[in-house]
Parts: structure tokens; C-alpha cells; sequence
């Protein structure tokens, strides 16, 4: 992020950062899961729209104007937060 505000010539530009991978929302929600260190059971509501059934952040102008490469996995990234970040603790669990 760092490059990104001091880098010459972006003048405001909107980048996406991220791995740049195919995630599926249920995988999402998975990882969240495993780096809180809980569980759930899933529900699926089969009257609502999902939604897009898996995202994918475009980094092609990160990568173009920065030089932005992905150096951790959505999986890694998000327990590397969570365990690094003092407002997530620990959930009790019943």
C-alpha cells in the first residue's frame, strides 16, 4: 500500500490488491473460519440470490504500475492477520 500512495504517476488510481486467484465465497468463508479458529454449519437459503458464485480481484494495474506480485495465499494472508492484529482474540467457545 505504501507503493501504492508514493508511486509516481498514480495520481489517485483505484487498485485492486489481492491474490489475484478465483475464490468462491463458501472457500471464503471457510478460510475466515480456520484462521478465527471456529467452526460453523452452513445453511443455504435456496429462495435468495447468491450472488456471484466466486470473485477475483483484477491486480493487472497494480501489477502494471507498481510492480505488485502477490507474495502470500487469501488462506495465509488471513491467519497471518488474524494472528498479528490485536483487536481478533480468541472466540469462547461453548
Amino acid at each position: 500500500m505504501v507503493a501504492s500512495a508514493t508511486a509516481p504517476g498514480i495520481d489517485r488510481l483505484v487498485m485492486n490488491i489481492g491474490s489475484g486467484t478465483k475464490t468462491n465465497i463458501r472457500t471464503l468463508a471457510q478460510y475466515v473460519l480456520e484462521a478465527v479458529g471456529v467452526g460453523a454449519e452452513w445453511m443455504y437459503l435456496n429462495d435468495q440470490d447468491p450472488g456471484p458464485s466466486q470473485m477475483r480481484a483484477d491486480i493487472s494495474l497494480a501489477r502494471k504500475k507498481i510492480g505488485y506480485q502477490p507474495r502470500v495465499s487469501l488462506q495465509e494472508g488471513l491467519g497471518l492477520m488474524v494472528a498479528q492484529d490485536s483487536r481478533f482474540q480468541p472466540i469462547p467457545r461453548e
